[in-house]
């Protein structure tokens, strides 16, 4: 036997070696394989959750940024609005005709702008859950804005049976121009009285127009600040 026969034969036994080997251990090959194959999908599975908690954390990090900077505006507000909006140490005396009793007094400026009712829209308020009611929104500029209201209710003193109710009084140096702008919002939504006798009647609420006071301070200021 020369030596390509060897040679062949050689690889003629190798090869039937090998196949042998694989008979014999086919299910331990087709288990490795399988095992390959979980551990793949495990990994790729790990893959694409870390990737999804990845992004879920660069959007709670874009939240959490958020709500920080809204904290701190709000803060900033606060403070703007606490130097510029001062609860006045003065008071006011009722009359025959106007009680101020209950009046919460802000502002440190020279004229007046009033909310004032009567407990009649009150009452029917509170009994028909309703959040508005009519309430008068004025301005003024004399020295006691209780004498202003007086000479209102007083003008119809045989028509009206019942104290006007002052609720709100701002302390301001453009009581105009503050009146206006609360007006103005009051107008655009809506809640103007249609047929009322009286001027300047709207269907609101203490708590709304302390809130449009806040907002008309803010805007001054902003204003200010970028002039």
């Amino acid at each position: 036997m020369n030596l390509v026969e060897c040679f062949v034969c050689l690889l003629v036994g190798f090869a039937f070696a090998l196949f042998v080997i694989f008979i014999l251990q086919k299910e331990w090959l087709y288990t490795g394989s399988k095992r390959l194959h979980v551990l793949y999908e495990s990994i790729r599975s790990y893959t694409q959750t870390k990737q999804e908690l990845q992004g879920q954390i660069k959007i709670l990090k874009s939240q959490i940024g958020e709500l920080e900077r809204s904290t701190m505006q709000l803060r900033d507000e606060r403070r703007l609005i606490e130097l510029a909006w001062q609860k006045s140490l003065g008071t006011l005396q009722s009359t025959s005709r106007v009680s101020v009793d209950e009046a919460m007094i802000f502002g440190r400026g020279e004229e007046w702008v009033y909310l004032y009712t009567f407990p009649a829209h009150e009452h029917l308020a509170q009994a028909r859950q309703q959040k508005h009611f009519p309430m008068k929104l004025g301005m003024s500029t004399q020295s006691n804005v209780v004498d202003r209201v007086h000479q209102q209710v007083s003008g119809n003193s045989t028509a009206i049976s019942e104290r006007a109710i002052i609720r709100l009084v701002f302390r301001v140096n453009s009581s105009r121009a503050l009146e206006s702008w609360m007006h103005e919002f009051l107008k655009r939504n809506g809640r103007q009285l249609v047929g009322s006798v009286g001027v300047e009647w709207f269907n609101t609420n203490p708590i709304e127009i302390e809130q449009l006071f806040r907002s008309y301070v803010l805007q001054r200021l902003d204003a200010q600040t970028a002039d």
